[in-house]
């Protein structure tokens, strides 16, 4: 999902400038773009800002079902943090050695191993009305609704 997510960007990024190419030639000399170019130049952060979401939601799902087929190694794809957060300039690290990691057609790139607790959602130790995503290493401070 993370490969395709990057793909569309490859896409919606160069067609944006395209577009907005095609639209200042077709201005006279003198004249400035209209306001609505504007828009259009915001499209494709506004999919990318989408796209990076819905795998972070996917990452999320997987993991509540005990498996992960997208692993990293620093960040997130949440808004989150506060004060019992171990982060770094890159976000949260993570270690998925207590889930399975799964290839995307399903074969086992690695199994979980005893003592690791998994990367999910968990019982925050900040809020204690609420879930937390744990990475397996750190706290992210991100809760979902």
């Amino acid at each position: 999902m993370f490969l395709r997510a990057l793909l569309k960007g490859a896409i919606a990024f160069p067609l944006t400038l395209v577009g907005v190419h095609l639209i200042a030639e077709s201005q006279s000399p003198g004249d400035g773009l209209p306001w609505w170019v504007l828009l259009i130049d915001l499209v494709p952060f506004v999919l990318a800002w989408r796209w990076g979401v819905a795998v972070g939601r996917r990452n999320i799902e997987e993991l509540q079902h005990g498996y992960t087929t997208h692993v990293l190694t620093f960040g997130q794809f949440h808004i989150g943090g506060g004060s019992h957060v171990r982060d770094t300039d890159a976000g949260p690290p993570w270690d998925y050695s207590g889930t399975w990691v799964l290839h995307r057609d399903g074969r086992v790139k690695s199994a979980p191993q005893p003592g690791h607790d998994p990367p999910g959602l968990y019982p925050s130790p900040a809020r204690p009305d609420a879930y937390e995503l744990w990475t397996g290493a750190s706290w992210t401070g991100y809760y979902p609704t």
